[in-house]
């Protein structure tokens, strides 16, 4: 992912590519000797997440850009990334991407994982209903949900 860091008077410090991997990501060796008013820029994308949040953990100001309006208003290629986005971070003409709060993320995850686990508890049950009309036998109970059902299953 490339990254840009300005100093408070907007001047490149440094540009540079971080592995996001969440394993092996440490966010001091890149960190390391840069101010407090330090403004760094990055892509936006689902794995960015991390980094920008380790970023702004280690207190510095963050902008991530709106990926689809940068490549309005830019030529963008990976080599001129992080560089592009340093430009417009500069003169204020970086778009940028709305970042929610670590609670309303979690809270996203935990809503998306139970709507994956009624789609998954939905895939069974029709599943155990095509084994027992391959077998025949037809019911009236629908959620195998209780023990009547269950050993009617069996």
């Amino acid at each position: 992912m490339p990254v840009a860091v300005l100093d408070e008077d907007g001047n490149l410090i440094r540009e540079t590519r971080i592995h996001s991997d969440s394993n092996n990501y440490s966010p001091g060796k890149f960190l390391n000797g840069m101010g407090p008013d330090t403004r760094i820029a990055l892509e936006s994308s689902g794995v960015r997440y991390i980094v920008y949040r380790h970023i702004q953990e280690a207190g510095f100001e963050v902008v991530l850009s709106n990926l689809p309006k940068t490549k309005l208003i830019a030529y963008k290629t990976d080599k001129r990334d992080a560089r592009m986005l340093a430009e417009l971070l500069i003169i204020n003409c970086l778009p940028t991407c709305h970042v929610s709060p670590p609670e309303v993320i979690e809270q996203r995850g935990l809503v998306r994982h139970r709507k994956y686990l009624v789609k998954l508890r939905t895939r069974l049950k029709n599943k155990v209903h095509a084994i027992l009309l391959m077998e025949n036998k037809r019911t009236k109970h629908t959620g195998f949900t209780n023990r009547h059902s269950m050993s009617y299953a069996k």
